[in-house]
């Protein structure tokens, strides 16, 4: 968060940094938190419902500050190395929803996913890694169509939050160390190092099999086919 505000506010007092799109990312992420807590919150006419309402709208002013920063740090970046990476991105901020590139992006970022479904599922099939419970808030989307809206929208927003973020820390170690050759790996480094903190036993070993080959393939997305293909690829 520190570089990520240093870098942003570089690139505005450079004159690099597009605002509007900053603007409109941050506007999305508002709109997704609160529509979510909207959506998946029981709501009771007492006073319990103004702490449930200023906790989300906290949230929500967080997550748009940090979403707004990250864009505006990264994107010059962006544009200078892999101007393309930024096509379908600019023209879906500008409601082109029905863009042809647009939705070329989004299947090339499904369809990347799928694949690496098909590696985690071949993997829990040959008994490398183990059978696991349904992520609870699956379930709980699953109860009414309120909580699968909020589902569905929280799922928008980490697509476009989490990519970013990733793609943020690629592009700063990229900078520092002036080579993707080098940054590449030691992104992966990064990533693995957290999953295997996250998991015990032999199935944190193929867990890093399975980051290892998201990561490669995400790379595939963000760097040959752009943005809009990395947070599809995320959200699939």
């Amino acid at each position: 968060m520190v570089s990520g505000v240093v870098l942003a506010w570089r690139n505005l007092n450079q004159g690099k940094g597009d605002r509007r799109g900053a603007f409109r990312l941050s506007l999305f992420a508002f709109v997704s938190v609160m529509l979510a807590w909207l959506f998946g919150s029981t709501h009771r006419f007492d006073p319990g419902e103004l702490n449930s309402y200023l906790n989300a709208l906290a949230e929500a002013l967080y997550w748009t500050a940090i979403l707004g920063v990250m864009y505006l740090a990264v994107e010059p970046f962006v544009r200078r190395r892999w101007p393309h990476a930024l096509i379908s991105w600019n023209r879906l901020l500008e409601g082109g929803f029905g863009d042809s590139l647009v939705g070329r992006d989004i299947l090339v970022g499904v369809f990347l996913a799928s694949l690496v479904c098909i590696i985690t599922t071949l993997a829990r099939f040959g008994g490398l890694t183990p059978l696991e419970n349904p992520d609870a808030g699956l379930l709980q989307a699953m109860h009414s169509m309120p909580q699968t809206v909020s589902f569905l929208l929280g799922d928008f927003f980490d697509s476009a939050n989490i990519t970013l973020a990733l793609f943020f820390l690629f592009c700063f170690m990229r900078a520092v160390l002036r080579s993707p050759w080098f940054a590449a790996p030691v992104w992966l480094a990064v990533i693995n190092a957290l999953t295997l903190t996250l998991t015990q036993g032999p199935e944190q070993y193929w867990g890093v099999v399975i980051v290892t080959a998201f990561g490669a393939l995400w790379f595939v997305a963000m760097l040959r086919f752009g943005v809009t293909a990395g947070m599809a690829m995320w959200f699939a």
